[in-house]
């Protein structure tokens, strides 16, 4: 891996661990919305997985493993999602939704 700095490593094994585990928690979102008869679209799967990156890269480790990803409802989704459909600054529109969403996930830890 000539040519390639500790840093960037650093950095990219950093975005391999967090993409895992939005890509985890939205499998388990979906699986959990499909029990209960309702599909995720492209568009809102889409920006769920951007928010939880969001909330995996600011957030201690232990607490995101205690997350109960299966119990966020309906609304808990839909809520969050329309948040992010007012236009505007996508960065910052995500990071607002991803403190909504924590804050929901915190509320239902196991």
């Amino acid at each position: 891996m000539a040519g390639i700095s500790s840093e960037e490593l650093g950095r990219r094994r950093f975005q391999v661990l967090r993409d895992k585990a939005a890509e985890d928690a939205l499998e388990k979102i979906r699986k959990s919305m499909a029990g209960r008869g309702r599909q995720l679209t492209s568009e809102e799967s889409a920006t769920i997985r951007d928010v939880l990156r969001e909330i995996w890269s600011g957030i201690d480790q232990h607490a995101w493993e205690k997350f109960s990803f299966t119990k966020l409802s309906e609304d808990d989704i839909r809520s969050t999602v329309l948040m992010g459909k007012g236009g505007g600054d996508r960065a910052a529109s995500v990071r607002e939704m991803a403190d909504t969403l924590k804050n929901i996930l915190i509320g239902k830890m196991e």
